[in-house]
């Protein structure tokens, strides 16, 4: 496959010899796309104050390297062809400082500093016209660029996003391939493929995630490109795990490990390795389940990549749970989090670590240390879920990740936090109820409420928009129905966010379920709490997987809880 190096050396032609000063570049361009790794990793995490000042240094790192090849591109003492690269280099140079500004004001936005985080947006929509791309983004044409910003986005948690980028960059390869001979459009376009899956593999779709990678395979036998049939295979093999058809899992990896075993490519090992120990262990057969795990964990370390070391020891944690040994699943997962604090973990990747962590601390009766993991591995969901515009993904996402909320409420309990469990179990109900109110306004707009019903007229043209844009089988789109796709989702979200701001405004209860944070959450419980009656009793139930929590409360507040011993199925 095509990397970010060898993508930059499409770019800029073969440059057969370097100086002293092109070297010091390389060190400081190397430095940049480590601080911009890093402050990703932080970001992914919810740790935004480390982001910031990791972009930050980026930035004055990107703007050095585009100073040092404007002044190259201009020396006369250089061949002409040098000088002709380094022009290039300059424009990329300026196109990375639009993408850390723009990651900059991300952190403003979080901080709350909408004034700050409009600065940073308006200097880099500046830097982006200044080398001919006036729509910002939008108006990017290079697949290199496009596939790029989807890896970045994928590291950072933000799938829906990275799609967005994987899918037009995989529209745009497979364009510039219709026309050209040239076999690095294709790979391009599987590359971005490959985005596309894993970040819908994420998400839950397992459906969408398979089209994407039968498109991907198919690429990769035209170009009888092994490397990337293997990345690929053994997506596939994950992807039919999920699905529940272990056999064709288990093909899929035999042939991915076979084309890694012969490269000696030590992250491809890394992963097929890890996902037919999932495979073995999917169908009982523990020992080699094991096996698997630890191959994979040595083939991590090889590569020295700790974020896959980390993936290899959740696994084994979750095995040895399983089989009731507690302190060598506890082992591995401290050893997890260690690794994952040094590599490029996943957010999802580490709410499942704490979430397991969380468990275990429970299991042993250390209820404080429970509600702490818990707490992190629902600050990751929260900030993974921030990203999600599109209902039907924050649905599904909320789905799947609602166990560490009911963990916590549980956890809280147990060392007598009621307000605490009480306001946790809101949060995770309030979350649901929000997702249910933006499926109707999909699916039944006419049984809303009519403040409701303008916002579901355009929350419709939006996901209608949105699917459009993001469709990764384009047909036969023309760069300028495609750039008109983009920019009506780009009209129909903004149109939809000042709706949500009027209803807001007009209906505070209605908006605020719209929009909630965890903050404002806590203030209408409280205000909802305060304004009850004398005599007024509220019983709250919480039901989770194994019991089910009641409080009773009344105007000065949480009366008793009960935990009852009624899973949800009963």
């Amino acid at each position: 496959m095509i990397t970010k190096k060898g993508a930059t050396a499409l770019l800029i032609g073969l440059v057969l010899a370097w100086s002293l000063v092109a070297c010091a570049e390389n060190a400081l361009e190397a430095s940049a796309e480590e601080l911009l790794g890093v402050a990703d990793q932080a970001y992914a995490h919810g740790r935004i104050e480390e982001a910031l000042a990791a972009y930050s240094e980026a930035l004055t790192a990107y703007e050095e390297l585009q100073r040092l090849a404007e002044e190259a591109s201009s020396d006369p003492g250089r061949p002409v062809g040098e000088q002709i690269a380094e022009g290039v280099m300059a424009r990329i140079y300026i196109y990375l400082r639009t993408v850390v500004l723009v990651s900059i004001a991300d952190c403003h936005r979080e901080r709350g500093d909408s004034f700050k985080a409009r600065e940073y947006e308006e200097e880099a929509q500046g830097l982006m016209a200044s080398i001919g791309m006036e729509e910002g983004l939008a108006d990017v044409r290079s697949p290199w660029m496009l596939t790029m910003e989807a890896d970045r986005h994928l590291t950072r948690g933000d799938y829906e996003t990275a799609i967005d980028y994987a899918v037009r960059a995989y529209q745009i390869a497979m364009e510039k391939a219709a026309t050209s001979q040239d076999t690095w459009w294709r790979e391009y376009a599987a590359e971005a493929l490959l985005i596309v899956a894993k970040s819908y593999g994420l998400l839950g779709f397992t459906d969408l995630a398979s089209r994407a990678l039968e498109d991907a395979l198919s690429i990769a036998y035209e170009l009888d490109d092994e490397p990337l049939r293997a990345a690929i295979l053994a997506l596939l093999g994950l992807s039919d795990l999920r699905s529940g058809q272990y056999f064709l899992a288990e093909i899929s990896l035999l042939q991915a490990l076979q084309i890694y075993s012969e490269s000696r490519d030590d992250v491809g090992l890394a992963g097929s390795y890890l996902f037919l120990g999932l495979v073995k262990s999917a169908g009982g057969d523990d020992e080699n389940a094991i096996l698997c795990y630890e191959r994979s964990l040595a083939a991590g370390e090889r590569a020295q990549l700790p974020e896959l070391e980390a993936d290899a020891c959740r696994a084994l944690a979750k095995l040895y749970w399983q089989r009731g040994d507690l302190d060598t699943a506890y082992e591995y997962l401290e050893r997890g989090v260690a690794l994952c604090e040094r590599g490029n973990c996943l957010p999802l990747s580490l709410v499942a670590t704490h979430h397991l962590i969380a468990n275990y601390f429970q299991e042993i009766g250390a209820s404080e240390d429970a509600v702490a993991h818990y707490r992190q591995a629902i600050q990751l969901v929260e900030a993974t879920r921030c990203h999600l515009e599109r209902s039907v993904m924050r649905t599904l996402h909320m789905s799947q990740y609602l166990t560490p909320y009911h963990g916590l409420v549980a956890a809280l309990a147990e060392i007598g936090d009621h307000n605490g469990a009480f306001e946790c179990a809101e949060l995770a109900k309030a979350r649901t109820l929000a997702d249910m109110i933006e499926t109707a306004m999909l699916r039944r707009g006419d049984i809303l409420p009519p403040p409701v019903q303008s916002a579901s007229i355009a929350y419709q043209a939006l996901a209608a928009a949105q699917a459009t844009a993001s469709d990764p089988i384009p047909g036969t789109w023309s760069p300028e129905q495609r750039a008109s796709i983009a920019r009506v989702a780009t009209d129909q979200a903004e149109g939809y966010s000042a709706l949500l701001s009027q209803l807001e405004r007009e209906y505070p209860e209605l908006g605020g379920t719209l929009s909630l944070t965890p903050g404002r959450l806590s203030d209408q419980v409280d205000d909802v709490l305060s304004q009850l009656a004398e005599g007024t009793l509220v019983l709250e139930y919480l039901v989770m997987r194994d019991e089910t929590i009641l409080w009773v409360v009344m105007e000065d507040g949480i009366q008793t809880v009960s935990r009852i011993p009624i899973s949800r199925t009963e």
